[in-house]
């Protein structure tokens, strides 16, 4: 089964495709990045911990690498590709991708909309 693709397109033009939903394997893959840093029960309710700056970065960065399928038609290391646009690009595209990911946790989480 393909996923279906969705367009989205900066104020500036600049042409993303992104994945309509995350796999089950690239959402561990996201939240693995943050899971070592607290403490949950066992259905993964946040019970307490702190969460540094710099994972919030690196999942800011994992998120465009998961969810963007292209940038202006271009396939291949589309992280690189995000980073270089100009910041007011980086973040329209940073917000659709984490917004992909809250909807992905959300599913996971039995919270379906």
């Amino acid at each position: 089964m393909e996923r279906e693709i969705k367009e989205f397109t900066t104020k500036s033009g600049v042409k993303i495709e992104f994945k309509s939903y995350l796999t089950g394997r690239e959402m561990d893959e996201w939240r693995n990045l943050f899971l070592e840093y607290l403490n949950t029960d066992i259905k993964g309710k946040i019970e307490s911990g702190k969460i540094s700056g710099k994972i919030l970065s690196e999942m800011e960065k994992k998120a465009i690498s998961l969810a963007v399928y292209s940038v202006n038609e271009k396939r291949e290391k589309v992280l690189d590709l995000v980073l270089d646009l100009p910041m007011e690009d980086y973040r329209e595209i940073a917000d659709e991708s984490l917004e992909t990911m809250e909807k992905t946790a959300e599913f996971f989480a039995g919270k379906k909309k």
